[in-house]
């Protein structure tokens, strides 16, 4: 259960960094207009709000890193507690998307992992 949760929360982070940078340090990147199906105009239209987004899914992964490393240095109640809060956040983020927009495909990927150490972390708490 401990490894499930490592793994699924570090794999929620990661992903949500990236994320960050894309939205963030390169959005009108040809990379990332091609990962988000924008025009060059669009993204650069859109840069301010995406920034914002990478912020938000920035302090998400932080708050799940620090939970995570509180839980390694044996602080696990409140490292789960943590984990809980940004993962839980991701979830809820990617559950919006699912359920507001076309874009099933990224909002999966956005859910699974931060689903299931927010699933493992209410486990393990309990």
């Amino acid at each position: 259960m401990n490894y499930l949760l490592l793994i699924s929360a570090g794999l929620a982070i990661g992903l949500h960094i990236f994320i960050f940078y894309l939205e963030t340090l390169a959005w009108t990147s040809p990379l990332t207009r091609r990962i988000f199906g924008l025009t060059e105009q669009e993204s650069i239209q859109t840069r301010v709000m995406a920034a914002n987004q990478g912020v938000y899914n920035l302090l998400f992964a932080g708050i799940a890193l620090s939970g995570v490393v509180l839980y390694l240095f044996g602080q696990t109640h409140t490292g789960l507690i943590l984990v809980i809060a940004g993962c839980g956040s991701m979830t809820l983020a990617a559950l919006y998307l699912f359920l507001s927009s076309d874009k099933k495909g990224a909002a999966t990927k956005q859910l699974v992992f931060p689903l299931i150490a927010t699933i493992t972390a209410c486990i393990l708490l309990s």
